[in-house]
Parts: structure tokens; sequence; C-alpha cells
């Protein structure tokens, strides 16, 4: 069992502690929550939105773009927790500075 958890303002629990690692909600209600050596999100209800199957895993960006690792896989996933970019470490550094040089 994990120590992370939310409680409200008149101390109740709005998602129990069963969790290793919690950041907080984003702006969609996305918190990324760790569980053992696995990343995912959870909603407001401590529901999994993208189930913990991520050893590395980063934040949504403004486009629904968040960076993922599983294994030697890299890439991007979207809110669904499905691939949107499936590539290599190398090619991410080039997409983030072409994105960069594009806004």
């Amino acid at each position: 069992m994990g120590s992370g958890g939310f409680i409200s303002e008149d101390k109740r629990w709005i998602v129990i502690p069963i969790y290793d690692e919690l950041e907080w909600f984003d702006s969609d209600g996305f918190c990324k929550a760790k569980v053992g050596d696995k990343w995912g999100f959870i909603g407001g209800d401590g529901e999994w939105l993208i189930k913990p199957l991520y050893d590395e895993l980063g934040n949504f960006d403004s486009e629904g773009f968040c960076e993922a690792k599983i294994g030697d896989r890299n890439g991007f996933i979207g809110r669904n927790g499905e691939w949107l970019i499936a590539v290599t470490q190398e090619k991410i550094r080039s997409l983030r500075l072409l994105l960069k040089i594009n806004k």
C-alpha cells in the first residue's frame, strides 16, 4: 500500500492513499500517479484514467502530448493512453527542438 492520497478541507479522503507517489492535478483533471515502479494518470475520484504501465511519464502539454517510456519504447501518448508517436530518444530531442522553433 502506498502513502499518497488527497483529503478535502473537512479532512475526508477524496483520493485514498494507495499510491506510492502523486503529483498535482492538471487543468483537465489528470494527476500523475505511481504504483510500484509504474506511472499512470488518475482522475479526481482516484480511478485510473491511464493505467500505470509506464516506466517514465511526463506531463501533458497544451497540445495533449505526454512523453512516455515503456522499456525501450519511447514516444508520446495522448489523453486516452494510446501512443501518438513512438520514437527513439534522439528523435524526441529533435522533435522538441522543432516544436520550440515553430512556436
